[in-house]
């Protein structure tokens, strides 16, 4: 038998079995899209479903990843989620994408990967517009959330 240290000699790599189980078998990851148009700017959503947890991409039509957010419950107090950021291009994230990652992890029980890249950051009637199409597209579609 090889060690820690010592890689499996080719015979020892196929002699374990190989049983197919539900507990075993890779997780499904499923995709869904969707879009809206506020102001004549267009926004595009793309929703990926993994095992436990959600990305959800948010963008224009340029297709960018500026922006990452990961929002999760902690142990310690299962109704108050934190978020940080993984990436960010103009420093600090933007509060209203945490915020938004927060309240979709609260909202749906699972950690949420949120990417928001949309034009004009500042205009609070473009922020409000998507969270509202967002959120009635979880209403209208749970399953792919």
């Amino acid at each position: 038998m090889a060690t820690l240290n010592t890689p499996l000699s080719s015979e020892e790599q196929f002699d374990q079995p190989q049983v197919a189980s539900e507990a075993s078998s890779p997780a499904a990851i499923t995709t869904h899209s969707f879009t809206t148009s506020v102001q004549e700017t267009q926004i595009f959503f793309h929703v990926t479903k993994l095992d436990s947890s959600l990305m959800i991409w948010i963008g224009g039509n340029d297709g960018c990843l500026d922006e990452l957010i990961y929002s999760a419950s902690t142990p310690y107090d299962k109704g108050s989620p934190v978020a940080t950021d993984i990436i960010s291009s103009i420093g600090p994230g933007d509060s209203q994408t945490s915020s938004l990652a927060m309240k979709l992890t609260k909202k749906l029980g699972k950690p949420i990967f949120l990417s928001c890249n949309i034009p004009v950051t500042n205009d609070d009637f473009l922020q409000h517009q998507i969270q509202l199409r967002l959120m009635e597209e979880i209403k209208n579609e749970p399953s792919k959330f």
